[in-house]
């Protein structure tokens, strides 16, 4: 029998109900792998979280108000992980975006209650503050070669202290106005949180640059392998500059974001934003590729939101928080080392 025959003869077979099981289940196989490979764990552990609780909690958890106010609260968690993605494609690890996001919280509450300025000057200044952090920690690491996570640490560090002396722990009450403060606690179509469109949109934006632009393939290039990147040409420095002077911008932004939305400054509000952003971003760096990627931290956000959500509705207080997303942290590290889903 020729090949053509004998390939012919399979495709038979498969269809035949008197074929064996694994003539059966040959051409089924690659498909259920696919579907129950670690790539795709996110989505069913995001479902069997939302049936765990659409049955314990029916009432509550089934409600457009526990949707409303889940996707609102992991909004600021997802856009912060998106904040540090940038880096982390780069090759770069930034622990300073609590810290920036702190900071432009409270200086932008102060600069709206004592000097009077219009709430866009307010943005422009407190975006342009958080840049800055940013270009700092760039030429940090390019010029002086000093490790990221070190130096990110340093200087958020020593930003939350600047922080602390200009709110001085004090809470200050922020002066925007009532366009500005829709625009943080505003809902399209009365349900879906503007916060989570901006978190979106950001996602849409990263996305269509890291993965369907020359300026994204470069970024993965220099996360890859720097010193092949420089031989090839590419300006590694001023881009790895880059990738953190959008991530403390988009800091900065967020920081403005959640003194309208709140209505005050306080520098104890941001810094417990970092530890479920990065669980975000870590597990979402597992999921439909093997590095960071949008879709995947995405996903994972809606998964800390739905399990947050869902704890808080079944007794849980301010401790949920930490555990499920240090829970999901661990997780995400035992998925990436291979210790979970085996099979691609």
């Amino acid at each position: 029998m020729n090949a053509l025959g004998a390939d012919t003869a399979v495709a038979d077979a498969s269809l035949d109900p008197l074929a064996t099981e694994a003539e059966q289940r040959r051409g089924r196989l690659p498909i259920v792998r696919k579907l129950f490979s670690r790539r795709l764990g996110g989505i069913w552990m995001l479902a069997g979280l939302f049936t765990l609780f659409a049955v314990l909690e029916p009432d509550t958890f089934l409600s457009t108000t526990t949707l409303q106010t889940a996707l609102g609260d992991q909004a600021v968690t997802g856009i912060l992980a998106l904040a540090i993605l940038l880096p982390l494609v780069a090759g770069h690890v930034d622990l300073s975006v609590a810290s920036v996001t702190s900071m432009s919280v409270v200086l932008s509450a102060w600069f709206s209650a004592h000097t009077g300025l219009p709430t866009p000057l307010v943005l422009v200044t407190v975006v342009l503050l958080s840049a800055t952090v940013g270009f700092v920690c760039g030429l940090f690491i390019t010029r002086l070669g000093v490790n990221s996570l070190f130096v990110t640490l340093g200087v958020g560090t020593v930003v939350q202290g600047f922080t602390e002396y200009v709110a001085n722990h004090n809470t200050i009450y922020a002066e925007f106005g009532d366009t500005w403060f829709r625009m943080a606690r505003g809902y399209l179509f009365d349900w879906i949180p503007y916060m989570f469109l901006y978190m979106l949109g950001l996602g849409l934006v990263l996305y269509y640059v890291l993965e369907q632009t020359p300026l994204g393939r470069r970024y993965q290039a220099c996360g890859g392998n720097i010193t092949a990147a420089r031989l090839a040409g590419i300006p590694t420095q001023r881009l790895e500059i880059s990738v953190f002077l959008v991530s403390s911008s988009v800091a900065g932004l967020t920081g403005f974001l959640l003194a309208a939305k709140l209505g005050l400054g306080s520098e104890t509000i941001a810094p417990g934003y970092l530890l479920p952003a990065a669980a975000a971003l870590f597990l979402g760096s597992t999921q439909f590729r093997d590095r960071p990627n949008v879709a995947g931290t995405l996903l994972a956000m809606l998964i800390m939101g739905t399990g947050i959500k869902g704890f808080q509705l079944m007794g849980g207080s301010a401790w949920v928080t930490n555990l499920f997303a240090g829970s999901v942290l661990l997780l995400s590290v035992l998925i990436s080392q291979g210790r979970v889903g085996r099979v691609r």
